[in-house]
């Protein structure tokens, strides 16, 4: 078990990632799979008249808690 934390709307979440027989999985403290934070994203113009101006898009950021240190300290810079 390793521990990550994952982008979502609101900032940083913290996870755990597991080996669960042949899958890697993360899971928030909680113990809850989780499968990805969704984002609304504009919509091409072109596009909107197929899916609107706002579409869901659900993208999976876990980064592990040492790099995530180094990040957001600033010693990046």
């Amino acid at each position: 078990m390793k521990n990550y934390a994952a982008l979502t709307a609101d900032g940083w979440k913290p996870l755990t990632k597991r080996i669960e027989k042949t899958l890697t999985v993360f899971r928030d403290l909680n113990g809850y799979v989780w499968n990805g934070e969704t984002f609304q994203m504009p919509v091409p113009e072109k596009q909107q008249k197929f899916y609107g101006k706002t579409m869901d898009r659900v993208q999976k950021i876990a980064i592990g808690y040492g790099d995530l240190r180094f990040i957001t300290s600033g010693k990046g810079d």
